[in-house]
């Protein structure tokens, strides 16, 4: 079995999203946790970065399995959420 069908095997689940997002959210919970500068941390910026990262993956997992996606139109839309992601983590932490 290929990469591709593998990475398909696992994320085709109806069930793979929402287990995906409480790995997601447990992870980023543990890392502000035990975080150096807790005491001047923004939790909306920690909000916005939870979200980005879950559409991060949603949109990385798209190009990656599926064909017929329109792969550079999507690669400009995560390079986008990507720059998104990048300012919420100043707001997080400023």
């Amino acid at each position: 079995m290929s990469g591709q069908g593998v990475a398909y095997a696992i994320f085709s689940d109806r069930y793979s999203s929402l287990k995906l997002t409480l790995a997601l959210l447990s992870q980023v919970l543990l890392f502000t946790i035990f975080w150096d500068i807790q005491s001047n941390f923004d939790p909306v910026g920690l909000s916005i970065m939870v979200i980005l990262t879950i559409v991060m993956m949603y949109r990385f997992l798209k190009i990656m399995v599926y064909p017929d996606v329109n792969k550079k139109r999507e690669k400009l839309h995560l390079l986008g959420t990507f720059v998104i992601f990048a300012m919420s983590i100043y707001i997080a932490i400023s």
